[in-house]
Protein backbone atom coordinates (compact mmCIF):
# COMPACT_ATOMS: atom_id res chain seq x y z
CA UNK A 1 0.00 0.00 0.00
CA UNK A 2 2.84 2.06 0.89
CA UNK A 3 4.42 1.86 -2.29
CA UNK A 4 1.58 2.81 -3.87
CA UNK A 5 1.04 5.68 -2.16
CA UNK A 6 4.64 6.98 -2.63
CA UNK A 7 4.07 6.28 -6.86
CA UNK A 8 0.83 8.18 -6.87
CA UNK A 9 2.79 11.10 -4.65
CA UNK A 10 5.95 10.53 -7.70
CA UNK A 11 3.60 10.86 -10.16
CA UNK A 12 1.55 14.10 -9.12
CA UNK A 13 4.94 15.77 -8.89
CA UNK A 14 6.40 14.95 -12.26
CA UNK A 15 3.75 16.40 -13.60
CA UNK A 16 3.04 19.25 -11.61
CA UNK A 17 6.46 20.75 -12.26
CA UNK A 18 6.67 19.99 -15.33
CA UNK A 19 8.55 22.58 -17.78
CA UNK A 20 6.14 24.07 -20.39
CA UNK A 21 7.50 25.82 -23.24
CA UNK A 22 7.25 29.21 -23.15
CA UNK A 23 7.48 29.89 -27.23
CA UNK A 24 3.75 27.68 -26.82
CA UNK A 25 2.62 28.59 -24.07
CA UNK A 26 2.16 31.80 -21.77
CA UNK A 27 1.55 32.14 -18.08
CA UNK A 28 -0.97 34.81 -15.97
CA UNK A 29 0.41 33.79 -12.33
CA UNK A 30 1.12 37.58 -11.28
CA UNK A 31 -2.52 38.45 -12.28
CA UNK A 32 -5.69 38.80 -10.90
CA UNK A 33 -8.88 38.00 -13.54
CA UNK A 34 -12.38 39.06 -13.27
CA UNK A 35 -14.82 36.92 -15.36
CA UNK A 36 -18.48 37.94 -16.53
CA UNK A 37 -20.67 36.00 -18.40
CA UNK A 38 -24.49 34.80 -19.63
CA UNK A 39 -24.60 31.08 -19.56
CA UNK A 40 -26.94 28.10 -20.67
CA UNK A 41 -26.83 24.75 -18.90
CA UNK A 42 -29.25 22.11 -19.45
CA UNK A 43 -29.60 18.31 -18.98
CA UNK A 44 -31.57 16.55 -21.99
CA UNK A 45 -32.88 13.31 -21.83
CA UNK A 46 -33.68 11.89 -24.68
CA UNK A 47 -35.34 7.80 -25.20
CA UNK A 48 -35.07 6.14 -28.43
CA UNK A 49 -36.76 2.54 -28.80
CA UNK A 50 -34.49 -0.77 -29.35
CA UNK A 51 -35.25 -3.40 -31.81
CA UNK A 52 -33.22 -6.51 -31.98
CA UNK A 53 -30.60 -4.69 -29.98
CA UNK A 54 -30.39 -2.15 -32.57
CA UNK A 55 -31.43 1.56 -31.29
CA UNK A 56 -33.97 3.21 -33.95
CA UNK A 57 -32.40 7.08 -33.64
CA UNK A 58 -34.99 8.38 -35.75
CA UNK A 59 -38.27 7.57 -33.71
CA UNK A 60 -37.01 9.63 -30.24
CA UNK A 61 -38.84 11.01 -27.66
CA UNK A 62 -36.37 14.12 -26.59
CA UNK A 63 -37.10 15.63 -23.27
CA UNK A 64 -35.80 19.11 -22.38
CA UNK A 65 -36.22 21.18 -19.01
CA UNK A 66 -37.60 24.91 -18.62
CA UNK A 67 -34.41 26.46 -17.35
CA UNK A 68 -32.88 30.08 -17.16
CA UNK A 69 -29.98 31.52 -18.81
CA UNK A 70 -27.48 32.85 -15.77
CA UNK A 71 -25.27 35.69 -15.53
CA UNK A 72 -22.15 34.64 -13.88
CA UNK A 73 -19.16 37.22 -12.18
CA UNK A 74 -16.07 35.21 -11.08
CA UNK A 75 -12.71 36.43 -9.73
CA UNK A 76 -9.66 34.41 -10.07
CA UNK A 77 -5.95 34.36 -9.13
CA UNK A 78 -3.76 31.04 -9.66
CA UNK A 79 -5.37 27.91 -8.91
CA UNK A 80 -8.55 29.75 -6.97
CA UNK A 81 -11.60 31.09 -8.46
CA UNK A 82 -14.57 32.24 -6.32
CA UNK A 83 -17.68 33.18 -8.63
CA UNK A 84 -21.20 34.33 -8.54
CA UNK A 85 -24.91 33.40 -10.83
CA UNK A 86 -27.93 35.00 -10.94
CA UNK A 87 -30.62 33.79 -13.53
CA UNK A 88 -32.07 36.10 -16.19
CA UNK A 89 -35.40 36.40 -17.40
CA UNK A 90 -37.24 32.95 -17.79
CA UNK A 91 -37.03 32.21 -21.49
CA UNK A 92 -40.48 31.68 -22.90
CA UNK A 93 -40.10 28.30 -24.77
CA UNK A 94 -43.35 27.43 -26.06
CA UNK A 95 -47.24 29.09 -25.74
CA UNK A 96 -49.45 27.72 -22.64
CA UNK A 97 -49.10 27.43 -18.89
CA UNK A 98 -45.65 26.26 -18.10
CA UNK A 99 -43.56 25.37 -14.58
CA UNK A 100 -39.91 26.88 -14.36
CA UNK A 101 -37.86 23.14 -14.04
CA UNK A 102 -36.11 22.71 -10.29
CA UNK A 103 -32.59 22.14 -10.96
CA UNK A 104 -29.26 22.24 -8.47
CA UNK A 105 -26.13 22.15 -11.50
CA UNK A 106 -22.86 22.05 -9.72
CA UNK A 107 -19.51 22.03 -12.34
CA UNK A 108 -16.09 22.11 -12.21
CA UNK A 109 -13.35 22.02 -15.04
CA UNK A 110 -9.83 22.41 -14.20
CA UNK A 111 -6.58 20.96 -13.73
CA UNK A 112 -5.06 18.72 -11.24
CA UNK A 113 -1.38 18.56 -12.72
CA UNK A 114 -0.58 20.01 -16.09
CA UNK A 115 -1.19 16.78 -17.54
CA UNK A 116 -4.16 16.01 -15.41
CA UNK A 117 -7.53 17.78 -16.51
CA UNK A 118 -10.80 16.58 -14.86
CA UNK A 119 -14.61 17.60 -15.10
CA UNK A 120 -16.78 17.26 -12.13
CA UNK A 121 -20.65 17.00 -12.36
CA UNK A 122 -23.50 16.66 -9.38
CA UNK A 123 -26.78 17.48 -11.51
CA UNK A 124 -30.42 17.14 -9.85
CA UNK A 125 -32.71 18.45 -12.47
CA UNK A 126 -37.37 18.19 -12.25
CA UNK A 127 -39.46 19.17 -14.21
CA UNK A 128 -39.44 18.68 -18.05
CA UNK A 129 -41.45 18.98 -21.29
CA UNK A 130 -41.48 16.73 -24.64
CA UNK A 131 -39.97 18.98 -27.61
CA UNK A 132 -42.29 18.84 -30.78
CA UNK A 133 -41.55 20.72 -33.65
CA UNK A 134 -44.40 20.06 -35.22
CA UNK A 135 -46.69 21.72 -32.29
CA UNK A 136 -43.78 24.35 -31.67
CA UNK A 137 -44.43 25.63 -35.35
CA UNK A 138 -48.11 25.95 -34.89
CA UNK A 139 -47.76 27.53 -31.63
CA UNK A 140 -49.48 24.41 -29.86
CA UNK A 141 -48.57 24.11 -26.09
CA UNK A 142 -45.82 21.21 -25.53
CA UNK A 143 -46.59 18.30 -23.20
CA UNK A 144 -45.18 19.13 -19.53
CA UNK A 145 -43.66 15.97 -17.20
CA UNK A 146 -43.07 17.78 -13.93
CA UNK A 147 -42.73 14.56 -12.19
CA UNK A 148 -39.71 13.31 -14.12
CA UNK A 149 -36.49 13.74 -11.90
CA UNK A 150 -33.04 13.37 -13.46
CA UNK A 151 -29.90 13.07 -11.32
CA UNK A 152 -26.32 12.91 -12.63
CA UNK A 153 -23.08 12.25 -10.76
CA UNK A 154 -19.72 11.95 -12.72
CA UNK A 155 -16.36 12.96 -13.22
CA UNK A 156 -13.98 12.85 -16.43
CA UNK A 157 -10.35 12.44 -15.78
CA UNK A 158 -8.10 13.68 -18.97
CA UNK A 159 -4.46 12.92 -19.22
CA UNK A 160 -2.75 15.43 -22.01
CA UNK A 161 -0.16 14.24 -23.64
CA UNK A 162 1.83 16.82 -25.00
CA UNK A 163 0.87 19.42 -22.49
CA UNK A 164 4.78 20.64 -22.79
CA UNK A 165 2.79 22.86 -25.87
CA UNK A 166 -0.14 22.71 -25.63
CA UNK A 167 -2.15 23.60 -22.84
CA UNK A 168 -5.74 22.89 -22.02
CA UNK A 169 -6.42 25.87 -20.11
CA UNK A 170 -5.31 28.16 -22.49
CA UNK A 171 -7.83 26.57 -25.34
CA UNK A 172 -10.96 25.76 -23.16
CA UNK A 173 -10.71 28.15 -19.37
CA UNK A 174 -8.46 30.75 -20.98
CA UNK A 175 -5.93 30.96 -17.69
CA UNK A 176 -2.78 31.09 -20.15
CA UNK A 177 -2.44 31.95 -23.38
CA UNK A 178 -1.49 29.54 -26.54
CA UNK A 179 1.73 31.49 -28.48
CA UNK A 180 1.40 28.65 -31.36
CA UNK A 181 -0.67 26.15 -32.99
CA UNK A 182 -0.56 23.24 -31.21
CA UNK A 183 -1.89 20.23 -30.45
CA UNK A 184 -2.15 16.33 -27.77
CA UNK A 185 -3.38 13.79 -28.24
CA UNK A 186 -5.82 12.93 -24.88
CA UNK A 187 -7.05 10.11 -22.93
CA UNK A 188 -10.16 10.39 -20.60
CA UNK A 189 -11.70 8.45 -18.26
CA UNK A 190 -14.74 8.77 -16.69
CA UNK A 191 -16.78 7.03 -14.00
CA UNK A 192 -20.69 8.09 -13.02
CA UNK A 193 -24.05 7.67 -11.83
CA UNK A 194 -27.34 8.55 -13.86
CA UNK A 195 -31.06 8.46 -12.37
CA UNK A 196 -33.93 9.08 -13.83
CA UNK A 197 -37.25 8.49 -12.14
CA UNK A 198 -40.85 9.69 -12.64
CA UNK A 199 -44.00 8.87 -11.24
CA UNK A 200 -45.47 7.22 -14.07
CA UNK A 201 -44.04 5.95 -17.24
CA UNK A 202 -41.08 7.99 -19.40
CA UNK A 203 -43.00 7.00 -22.45
CA UNK A 204 -45.73 9.52 -22.83
CA UNK A 205 -49.43 8.47 -24.05
CA UNK A 206 -49.54 10.81 -26.70
CA UNK A 207 -46.42 9.84 -28.57
CA UNK A 208 -46.41 8.00 -32.34
CA UNK A 209 -43.22 6.38 -31.13
CA UNK A 210 -43.45 2.38 -30.66
CA UNK A 211 -41.99 0.95 -27.87
CA UNK A 212 -41.98 -2.59 -26.64
CA UNK A 213 -44.45 -3.09 -23.88
CA UNK A 214 -41.26 -3.85 -21.58
CA UNK A 215 -39.73 -0.51 -22.55
CA UNK A 216 -42.76 1.42 -19.81
CA UNK A 217 -40.65 1.79 -16.86
CA UNK A 218 -40.73 5.00 -14.48
CA UNK A 219 -37.22 4.30 -12.62
CA UNK A 220 -33.70 3.51 -14.21
CA UNK A 221 -30.03 4.10 -13.19
CA UNK A 222 -27.03 3.22 -14.36
CA UNK A 223 -23.18 3.03 -13.32
CA UNK A 224 -20.82 3.23 -15.84
CA UNK A 225 -16.92 3.08 -16.43
CA UNK A 226 -15.63 4.07 -20.11
CA UNK A 227 -11.85 5.21 -21.45
CA UNK A 228 -12.02 7.30 -24.36
CA UNK A 229 -9.03 8.68 -26.49
CA UNK A 230 -9.36 11.80 -28.12
CA UNK A 231 -7.95 14.42 -29.74
CA UNK A 232 -7.82 18.53 -28.76
CA UNK A 233 -5.87 21.78 -30.92
CA UNK A 234 -5.75 25.48 -30.65
CA UNK A 235 -5.18 27.02 -34.05
CA UNK A 236 -4.02 30.78 -33.96
CA UNK A 237 -5.71 33.26 -36.84
CA UNK A 238 -3.34 35.67 -37.75
CA UNK A 239 -0.89 37.49 -35.01
CA UNK A 240 -3.94 39.92 -33.21
CA UNK A 241 -4.37 37.03 -30.60
CA UNK A 242 -7.68 35.52 -32.65
CA UNK A 243 -8.36 31.90 -31.61
CA UNK A 244 -10.60 28.53 -32.02
CA UNK A 245 -9.76 25.80 -30.09
CA UNK A 246 -11.76 22.10 -30.62
CA UNK A 247 -11.61 19.11 -28.46
CA UNK A 248 -13.24 15.70 -29.13
CA UNK A 249 -13.41 12.22 -27.59
CA UNK A 250 -15.68 9.42 -27.82
CA UNK A 251 -15.71 5.78 -26.65
CA UNK A 252 -17.73 2.43 -25.71
CA UNK A 253 -18.03 1.99 -21.96
CA UNK A 254 -19.15 -0.46 -19.41
CA UNK A 255 -22.37 0.20 -17.63
CA UNK A 256 -24.82 -1.74 -15.45
CA UNK A 257 -28.42 -0.63 -14.68
CA UNK A 258 -31.23 -1.28 -13.06
CA UNK A 259 -35.32 -0.60 -14.57
CA UNK A 260 -37.86 -0.61 -12.19
CA UNK A 261 -41.74 -0.39 -13.85
CA UNK A 262 -45.39 -1.04 -12.39
CA UNK A 263 -44.55 -4.60 -11.95
CA UNK A 264 -41.42 -5.23 -13.10
CA UNK A 265 -37.96 -5.33 -12.23
CA UNK A 266 -34.88 -6.06 -14.52
CA UNK A 267 -31.05 -5.77 -14.11
CA UNK A 268 -28.38 -6.12 -16.91
CA UNK A 269 -24.97 -5.38 -17.55
CA UNK A 270 -24.28 -3.65 -21.15
CA UNK A 271 -22.09 -1.69 -23.02
CA UNK A 272 -23.02 2.43 -23.64
CA UNK A 273 -21.27 4.94 -25.90
CA UNK A 274 -19.85 8.23 -24.44
CA UNK A 275 -18.68 11.44 -26.46
CA UNK A 276 -17.53 14.32 -25.31
CA UNK A 277 -16.75 17.85 -27.43
CA UNK A 278 -15.54 21.28 -26.40
CA UNK A 279 -14.86 24.31 -27.68
CA UNK A 280 -13.66 28.27 -28.08
CA UNK A 281 -14.12 30.87 -30.34
CA UNK A 282 -13.16 34.48 -29.52
CA UNK A 283 -10.02 37.07 -29.42
CA UNK A 284 -7.62 36.29 -26.52
CA UNK A 285 -5.23 38.83 -25.95
CA UNK A 286 -2.66 39.96 -22.99
CA UNK A 287 -5.17 42.07 -21.24
CA UNK A 288 -8.66 41.18 -22.76
CA UNK A 289 -10.18 38.01 -23.69
CA UNK A 290 -13.80 37.49 -25.44
CA UNK A 291 -15.52 34.97 -26.59
CA UNK A 292 -17.98 32.14 -26.88
CA UNK A 293 -17.14 29.20 -25.34
CA UNK A 294 -19.14 25.13 -25.34
CA UNK A 295 -19.44 21.55 -23.90
CA UNK A 296 -21.12 18.99 -24.62
CA UNK A 297 -21.20 15.64 -22.51
CA UNK A 298 -23.17 12.58 -24.36
CA UNK A 299 -23.90 9.49 -23.16
CA UNK A 300 -26.48 6.45 -24.81
CA UNK A 301 -27.11 4.27 -22.17
CA UNK A 302 -28.53 0.87 -23.90
CA UNK A 303 -31.01 -1.25 -21.98
CA UNK A 304 -32.66 -4.47 -24.27
CA UNK A 305 -35.39 -2.09 -25.17
CA UNK A 306 -34.95 1.64 -25.14
CA UNK A 307 -31.76 3.62 -25.35
CA UNK A 308 -31.76 6.46 -22.73
CA UNK A 309 -29.19 9.30 -24.16
CA UNK A 310 -28.35 12.13 -21.62
CA UNK A 311 -26.87 15.58 -23.24
CA UNK A 312 -25.42 17.51 -21.30
CA UNK A 313 -24.83 21.11 -22.60
CA UNK A 314 -23.07 24.04 -21.07
CA UNK A 315 -22.87 27.55 -23.42
CA UNK A 316 -21.48 30.82 -22.52
CA UNK A 317 -20.59 33.87 -23.77
CA UNK A 318 -18.04 35.94 -21.75
CA UNK A 319 -15.53 38.19 -20.86
CA UNK A 320 -12.23 37.99 -19.28
CA UNK A 321 -10.21 41.06 -18.11
CA UNK A 322 -6.72 40.43 -16.27
CA UNK A 323 -5.24 43.08 -13.63
CA UNK A 324 -1.20 42.34 -12.63
CA UNK A 325 -0.67 42.51 -9.30
CA UNK A 326 3.09 43.47 -7.98
CA UNK A 327 1.83 42.26 -4.53
CA UNK A 328 0.90 38.43 -5.55
CA UNK A 329 4.36 38.18 -7.35
CA UNK A 330 5.87 34.84 -6.28
CA UNK A 331 2.70 33.76 -3.72
CA UNK A 332 1.90 30.71 -3.58
CA UNK A 333 -1.29 28.75 -4.54
CA UNK A 334 -2.45 25.56 -3.35
CA UNK A 335 -0.43 23.23 -4.82
CA UNK A 336 2.71 25.25 -3.77
CA UNK A 337 5.08 27.61 -5.70
CA UNK A 338 4.78 27.11 -8.98
CA UNK A 339 4.13 29.38 -11.96
CA UNK A 340 3.55 26.74 -14.19
CA UNK A 341 0.36 25.84 -12.29
CA UNK A 342 -3.17 26.05 -14.36
CA UNK A 343 -6.16 27.72 -13.00
CA UNK A 344 -9.16 26.40 -11.39
CA UNK A 345 -12.47 27.81 -12.50
CA UNK A 346 -15.73 26.59 -10.38
CA UNK A 347 -18.47 27.46 -12.22
CA UNK A 348 -22.28 27.26 -9.84
CA UNK A 349 -25.65 27.71 -11.62
CA UNK A 350 -29.10 28.72 -9.67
Amino acid sequence: MKKILICCLLFFIQNNILAQDTLYIKSFDDYFTIKTGATYRALNFILSPRINGITQYLQPIWYRPIVRSSLSIDVAFKDLSIGWSFGLAQNRLFSGKQTESKYLDFQMHSSLTKKLTYDLYYQDYQGYFIENLDNRLAGKALEQRDDIRLKNISVNISYIFNAERFSHNAAFSQSKKQLKNAGSLILTSSLGYFQAKADSNFISQNTSVTFEPQAYVNNVSFYTFSVSPGYAYTFLIGKKGWQVSAGVSASIGLQYNENVGNTSYQTDFNYFLKGIARAFVGYHGNIWVVGVSGLTDIQGLNTKYVQYRTNNLNATFFCIYKIKSKWMQGKKSFFGKNKNLDNQTINKSN
